[in-house]
């Protein structure tokens, strides 16, 4: 079942990843025996094409003190986990950090004297980017075979930017075959065109850029929500609003796609 996956998931416990952060004496515990566990684990069972999730648990813990860039930057200069993320790509995976919090922001208080978490009495349960792995599954499954698709492309010497600026690339071709090879259900190639030009150009999109986009793309569903009234603007919606989980995963933490 493993095999059949659409990713793989880890998940780094946020309370421990404070500690390798502070190279408290008690992180190299952990990375040697539960990280270096977890990449073992996921590495035996990774296909070809299949994307990788680090789940950030504990969010609430980590916010406004340290950034996604910094727990990437630190996992990287883990050898086990540097070479991990080669072989990932290698096989035309990816590898992403999310983090979420199942709490919350104001639920409880941590005592860094004991490393104890006290629920408040007022405290509000409001889960954070739990939703984002789910949507990002998704996308992240066509993003992969996307990736190999263009390299296929790039290696027949296909100049694709000046096809599509020629208007003579046909994105329903392209699209079509990818469809085909994930044995996806979708049939319209056009929703994911919009996908296709943004990760294209994604590694060299300014941050400035890819917010003026989410801003539009925020805009554009407020106003579609009202219009989904069968299946296929269901699927058309419910796409572009996983877009836009990845756009802001994008632009509120950098860093989070780990780049071989």
């Amino acid at each position: 079942m493993v095999k059949e996956a659409d990713v793989l998931l880890g998940i780094l416990d946020g309370q421990k990843i404070i500690k390798a952060l502070n190279n408290d004496k008690k992180a190299q515990s952990w990375i040697i025996n539960e990280l270096d566990g977890i990449l073992t684990l996921l590495g035996k069972e990774h296909q070809k094409k299949q994307p990788i999730h680090f789940v950030i648990s504990k969010w609430d813990l980590l916010n406004s003190k340290y950034t996604v860039l910094e727990i990437h930057e630190m996992l990287m200069k883990i050898p086990n986990f540097k070479a991990f993320v080669k072989n990932v790509y290698i096989n035309e995976g990816l590898v992403r950090l999310i983090p979420i919090s199942s709490v919350g922001f104001n639920f409880i208080n941590y005592e860094k004297s004991n490393g104890q978490m006290i629920i408040k009495e007022d405290g509000i349960l409001e889960p954070y980017q739990v939703e984002y792995p789910i949507a990002l599954a998704l996308l992240d499954k066509f993003r992969v075979h996307y990736d190999s698709k263009l390299r296929e492309y790039r290696e027949k010497e296909i100049d694709i930017e000046r096809e599509i600026e020629q208007s003579s690339f046909s994105w329903k071709n392209f699209w079509g075959g990818i469809l085909k090879s994930v044995g996806s259900f979708f049939e319209d190639t056009e929703v994911f065109e919009s996908l296709g030009r943004y990760w294209r150009v994604s590694g060299e999109m300014k941050v400035e850029d890819a917010r003026n986009e989410l801003q539009e793309l925020s805009d554009r569903l407020r106003s579609e929500l009202n219009q989904v009234e069968d299946e296929q603007s269901a699927i058309q919606y419910a796409i572009n609003a996983f877009y836009e989980i990845q756009l802001k995963l994008d632009v509120d933490f950098p860093g989070s796609l780990i780049k071989n």
